[in-house]
């Protein structure tokens, strides 16, 4: 019995962490010519806030670097959407991996962005 306790008290934190987070979804549409910002906690059952933006509204892109270290000069990337009246940060500091490469990310969204 203990060892499903233990089990079910650990999946039971592991829930609530989860849970808690922020969410955050970007969703770029040519077809539309809209970028969609969806922002929600707890899987969206208290509720989902929306920002829509044109395209054409997105000023820049960009790529932060925060230094993990100053001993091993260690950094990760944090990539930067700029639109007309606010930042949104495509990898919040608590979702930033290092493997990631944030100029690699700019580049695909520049690359989306340019006009045909």
């Amino acid at each position: 019995y203990f060892g499903f306790g233990c089990i079910i008290f650990f999946l039971i934190i592991i829930l609530l962490l989860t849970s808690t987070g922020l969410f955050i979804n970007f969703c770029f549409d040519k077809e539309t010519n809209l970028l969609t910002i969806s922002c929600y906690r707890f899987f969206g059952m208290l509720g989902k806030e929306v920002h829509q933006y044109p395209l054409n509204e997105i000023i820049d892109v960009k790529n932060e670097r925060i230094i993990l270290s100053s001993f091993e000069d260690t950094y990760v990337s944090q990539v930067v959407l700029v639109v007309s009246d606010n930042e949104f940060f495509l990898n919040p500091v608590g979702l930033i991996s290092k493997y990631i490469k944030g100029d690699y990310i700019v580049m695909t969204i520049k690359r989306f962005l340019e006009p045909k």
